[in-house]
């Protein structure tokens, strides 16, 4: 492009110049001026060749000798726009050269800034990748680890909680086999008495009837055998509510069991305590109140039992007084009775009240008074089995 413009220029200057001289040639006197033109001419063919074959430089040194003044000027002139022409004609030759050398370099380093970016990410994608692959696989590794250590942990636990629920439960079992109390009651008397004789106690050449139909109330007309089975029912009741084994004895009125046969019941049965209700009576109908009957010290057939059986026996007696404020007769010793003599547990009569005083044998047949009595013995046997009486 630059030399396409500088040859332009040198025709254009050659052309204005051969006119300018064809124009002064009548005014001006010239020597010869056909050869200094046609020498003015080639030497500018001359430099233009010269400007052609010349790249290094980039701008030829025109020089054009003229005889004349104005020839010079205006080969100056020529020159100066020739100087500014090259001026700016390299100028733009190194712009364009730079821009042309910037865009090769640019270009060159966008490939291989790319083809840098292309292998570099390659490595980067390939070795996140690779690593992430493994990341995942410890994460998974972990993660199914942990999963079975909660599992198993869990499984552990419920097993572990059954086990200790099974423990517990056995164990509460066997606290609640040890700690049931269980109580033989027997409801004194039976509808029809067996006259029948038998020893007083084991060995013992005194003998008494088996069993005897027992009083009748002179208000209420109720037999003590109806009387005292009502209270055992309710004592029964009672009792068990308050988590005590019982057997009873009896539950009907007709049946025939002897003293020495119901001591045998509450002896196989290897009860904690044996439990006989009865009601009292007199020849005087004045005489009331409550009272517990039993052995004696010296009591030849079972004196070992014998501390047990006083405490049984107070303590009853305690907490019937407390539930009905009835009178206290207070705990009979005696070696007598043969229901006691033939026990091998510790045992106590409960003479409930005297069926022979009209107010309380009214009283008695009460069911709010028979429950009272039956509270007070309930409170008894539970105060009772807190004191460990050797």
């Amino acid at each position: 492009m630059f030399k396409e413009k500088f040859k332009f220029i040198l025709v254009l200057s050659s052309f204005i110049f051969l006119w300018g001289c064809s124009s002064k040639k009548d005014n001006l006197s010239y020597p010869k001026v056909a050869e200094p033109m046609l020498s003015e001419t080639k030497t500018l063919e001359q430099d233009i060749k010269e400007t052609e074959k010349s790249e290094v430089n980039n701008a030829p040194d025109a020089i054009i000798h003229t005889g004349a003044k104005e020839k010079e000027n205006e080969s100056k002139n020529i020159d100066v726009k020739k100087s500014k022409n090259e001026d700016t004609g390299i100028e733009e030759s190194k712009k364009e050269i730079a821009e042309e050398s910037k865009k090769e370099i640019t270009e060159e380093s966008k490939k291989e800034i790319a083809e840098k970016s292309k292998s570099g990410s390659i490595k980067e994608s390939k070795i996140p990748s690779a690593k992430s692959k493994k990341e995942s696989s410890i994460k998974e590794t972990k993660e199914s680890s942990i999963k079975e250590t909660k599992e198993s942990s869990i499984k552990e636990t419920k097993e572990s909680g059954k086990n200790k629920k099974a423990n517990k439960n056995q164990s509460k079992n066997k606290e609640t086999k040890k700690e049931k109390k269980l109580v033989v009651i027997d409801a004194g008397h039976q509808a029809k008495g067996n006259n029948e004789k038998e020893p007083v106690g084991p060995g013992a050449k005194e003998k008494k009837a088996k069993v005897a139909s027992g009083t009748t109330g002179v208000a209420s007309g109720l037999k003590e055998y109806e009387l005292t089975l009502d209270v055992s029912i309710k004592l029964k009741k009672e009792l068990v509510k308050r988590g005590y084994e019982v057997i009873m004895v009896r539950e009907t009125h007709d049946v025939n069991i002897s003293n020495s046969e119901r001591a045998a019941i509450a002896n196989e049965a290897k009860a904690d305590v044996f439990i006989r209700i009865h009601a009292n009576g007199s020849d005087n109908s004045k005489v009331s109140g409550i009272m517990t009957i039993s052995p004696t010290k010296e009591n030849p057939y079972i004196s070992s039992l014998y501390k047990k059986c006083k405490a049984l026996s107070k303590a009853v007696l305690d907490g019937m007084l407390e539930t009905t404020g009835a009178n206290s007769k207070g705990v009979w010793e005696t070696d007598t009775m043969s229901g006691i003599n033939w026990c091998e547990v510790p045992v106590t009569i409960v003479e409930m009240g005297f069926m022979t005083n009209p107010k309380e044998d009214k009283l008695m047949a009460t069911e709010k008074y028979q429950d009272k009595m039956v509270q007070g013995i309930a409170n008894g046997l539970d105060e009772y089995f807190k004191v460990d009486i050797k």
